[in-house]
């Protein structure tokens, strides 16, 4: 079984007005690289909703990464869901984000793919079957470098992601 990283946290309530300014910030950071801009305006009823379930663990999770002094500097959020042609679960990871600043230098971003493969194992176990855990890449920022990434730390691609309009 793939080990916990240390540096990992389970989010809890207390976290989500942090997590909420940290996930603002991912949405800022990939918008406009994707071509949404300011056309797409955020829910915050919606954001503050998803993260309130993954702070209280209800269809999935968020995991966050600390600074020193406390603040949320990485998080990744995954949360369960049933594909339209079947019974059986999948998990889905809605962010993998690093602050700007804590990128260079660090294993956040390792630390939290081992913490969303920690996360697949613990669920397939408890449901007694493989649960597959899709990512993937939604940013116009650096492509190709981040699906290298990803190719090197998991099973490898599936698919693509293609856009019609904006």
């Amino acid at each position: 079984m793939t080990e916990y990283p240390a540096s990992v946290r389970l989010a809890t309530p207390s976290d989500a007005p942090a997590l909420l300014y940290h996930v603002r910030s991912n949405i800022a950071d990939n918008l406009d690289s994707i071509g949404f801009g300011q056309k797409t305006p955020i829910d915050e009823a919606k954001l503050k909703e998803r993260i309130l379930l993954g702070c209280n663990r209800i269809g999935g999770v968020i995991g966050v990464i600390e600074s020193d002094d406390n603040e949320i500097i990485a998080s990744t959020a995954i949360f369960a869901s049933q594909p339209w042609w079947t019974d059986t679960w999948v998990l889905t990871q809605f962010w993998v984000y690093v602050d700007i600043d804590e990128r260079k230098g660090t294993h956040h971003g390792d630390d939290l793919l081992q913490f969303a493969k920690w996360f697949r194992e613990d669920r397939s176990v408890a449901a007694g079957y493989n649960i597959p855990l899709e990512m993937g890449v939604m940013t116009g920022n650096r492509v190709q470098a981040k699906i290298r990434w990803w190719r090197r730390h998991t099973d490898g691609m599936i698919g693509a992601l293609f856009r019609v309009g904006g």
